[in-house]
């Protein structure tokens, strides 16, 4: 279908129409994603659509009912949550599509910054994702990802980490940081930590940190910490004591790694 058609110009004007009506704008979302790259001039809609639904959700934080211990109070809030909730469906389905469609436009990019403190984690989580796929292009996201190392849902620190590697693993900001979430009482979010430092620039400082994960109360952080130092290279020699000490555990899958950074280190 071309796009100077009859029938193109009617399925467009019914996608535009699509998303402004509650029991269709779902639907008219995946198929605007289907569209692939002949979805490009959706995104200026996609994007109104997305920043009403924030509207309609700063609208339902402020909401309080004086008489909430009624039948008619905690149906009312009842009411609210449910719309709180699909509204939050509708922005997850949007941040993807602009993921999707939207890989490198400045504006999508704002607007994806602007979703990593939306209300909802799952919102929040997704836009950390689409960050990370667009690669440098989202550079100026770094600042707010590194933010969101600090979320209150694992799931959103996870994704930040990862996101901040895929972005640009060579940007200084990201390192300390990244070190820090080592720590995280999260075992998730201490493992994208310890993968995304294998993707920065090596340093001997950054491989005595991931020599400390070997000591991690998680076997996955362990092996991630190992093929972090493995990636290294001779760099990771100041991490050889601790991989020769990993060698003494009952996790065959560890003790592998290990074994691989050590012979990738040259030790």
């Amino acid at each position: 279908m071309k796009p100077n058609d009859a029938a193109w110009n009617r399925k467009r004007h019914a996608l535009m129409v699509g998303l402004k009506e509650p029991k269709a704008r779902m639907e008219v979302v995946a198929d605007i994603r289907r569209l692939g790259s002949g979805a490009a001039e959706f995104l200026p809609s996609l994007v109104r659509a997305f920043e009403d639904s924030r509207s309609k959700a700063g609208a339902f934080l402020s909401f309080s009912t004086p008489d909430s211990g009624s039948a008619a109070g905690e149906n009312t809030v009842y009411l609210m949550e449910t719309l709180q909730s699909e509204e939050a469906e509708f922005r997850r389905s949007v941040v993807i599509a602009l993921g999707e469609i939207g890989s490198g436009t400045e504006k999508v990019i704002r607007v994806l910054i602007k979703a990593l403190e939306d209300p909802d984690p799952g919102v929040r989580t997704a836009a950390g994702g689409a960050l990370g796929r667009m690669g440098l292009a989202a550079n100026v996201a770094i600042p707010a990802l590194l933010r969101a190392l600090g979320d209150s849902k694992e799931f959103v620190r996870q994704i930040a980490a990862r996101a901040l590697a895929k972005i640009d693993p060579d940007d200084s900001r990201i390192v300390q940081p990244l070190i820090d979430a080592l720590k995280d009482r999260s075992p998730g979010v201490r493992l994208s930590a310890a993968e995304a430092l294998g993707e920065t620039r090596p340093s001997q400082e950054t491989a005595l940190q991931l020599a400390n994960a070997l000591l991690d109360p998680s076997p996955s952080v362990r092996i991630a910490a190992a093929h972090s130092l493995a990636k290294f290279g001779p760099t990771a020699r100041p991490a050889v004591p601790a991989l020769t000490r990993a060698l003494d555990t009952r996790f065959d899958s560890v003790r592998k790694a290990a074994i691989t950074a050590l012979d990738r280190i040259g030790a």
